[in-house]
């Protein structure tokens, strides 16, 4: 199963600090051919709409709007520039590098216009980045509609172009309020998430939110490691399982060889029968162990003299019974090997 993260970004208000489409829109109402020389008006529509490529020439006449509206907006409390264009460069480099898909969705006429800020500012990660248009209307409620439509759009072209693709996270940042409710109220809170940018975007935020999901996506379907494995029977006597062990007998049966499936119950007792036997077993040992202790100690206490007099009698004292004392067991020797 193949799953994935998409990222969903306003440009006005949200990138960069006012709305580029008015910008544009006023400066086109007033311009007239060959303004810039070599471009005609329609011919700058044609492009700023991403009917015809970008030139040089609409470029410029995209930085010309801009440096109007700045000189116009000494009563205005709007930058007319990125709220952090290095920011945002390093984060859509950084979304590229973990498969991230990031696009831009706007409600704009002039989304070639947007391409032109990018290079003009040097947002070198975002000149080839998607980006979605949806028409300006006057309705706020229809925009937000077709916003949330584009999204399940693009989630729908995905999920038919990726064979095998499963779970689809999405994040969408706007900064308008009724935008984010729609798309919030429509989605799987669980794989889609909203953020209001109310003054730009929170990438902070943005950066956490993409790496849970995908620290989600990666551990989908995966065992935990063992160090977060609680243990069933931590606090539990052994001998007192038995009592609960018809609830654990799916997790706990076992087949014999014979391909018969033997419950845990058998399994257990069998288990408690075995421990019983080899406690057993080292009870008697470790009682053997301490008779020939006794025994080997002894031969340090008997009086010198009384050991002498049995070794002329030729009886052994009982120390000089415990193995390995008197004669010790050597290894035969093998042939050499060369």
């Amino acid at each position: 199963m193949k799953r994935k993260t998409n990222v969903f970004l306003d440009f006005g208000n949200t990138q960069f600090d006012g709305h580029l489409h008015n910008i544009v829109s006023k400066f086109r109402n007033g311009y007239k051919d060959n303004t810039i020389p070599g471009l005609a008006k329609d011919q700058l529509m044609r492009e700023l709409t991403g009917k015809d490529p970008l030139t040089p020439e609409s470029k410029w006449a995209v930085q010309q709007a801009l440096m109007e509206a700045k000189q116009k907006s000494e009563k205005s409390d709007k930058t007319f520039d990125f709220f952090d264009a290095k920011g945002l460069n390093e984060f859509v480099k950084k979304s590229k590098a973990q498969e991230v898909d990031v696009i831009v969705l706007t409600a704009s006429s002039f989304p070639n216009a947007i391409r032109a800020i990018y290079e003009i500012k040097g947002l070198t990660q975002l000149k080839d980045i998607s980006m979605i248009s949806v028409p300006i209307h006057s309705n706020r409620t229809v925009m937000a509609e077709s916003k949330n439509t584009e999204i399940q759009r693009y989630e729908k072209e995905q999920k038919s172009r990726i064979k095998g693709l499963d779970t689809v996270h999405n994040i969408f940042v706007d900064d308008t309020k009724i935008n984010i409710e729609v798309f919030q109220k429509s989605k799987n809170p669980a794989t889609n998430i909203g953020i209001l940018a109310t003054r730009g975007i929170d990438l902070k935020q943005l950066n956490n939110e993409v790496d849970r999901t995908l620290t989600h996506l990666n551990t989908i379907g995966k065992p935990k490691p063992q160090s977060e494995i609680e243990p069933i029977y931590e606090n539990v006597n052994p001998l007192k399982v038995e009592e609960n062990q018809d609830i654990e007998e799916d997790l706990y049966g076992s087949y014999d060889v014979t391909g018969e499936l033997k419950s845990s119950k058998h399994k257990y007792r069998e288990e408690v029968v075995s421990t019983e036997k080899n406690n057993s077993k080292s009870a008697s040992y470790a009682n053997s162990e301490v008779k020939d202790m006794k025994l080997n100690l002894s031969r340090f206490t008997e009086p010198k003299n009384q050991r002498q007099r049995e070794v002329k009698q030729g009886v052994r004292s009982p120390a000089s019974n415990a193995q390995g004392i008197d004669r010790p067991q050597v290894a035969a020797k093998g042939p050499k090997l060369h």
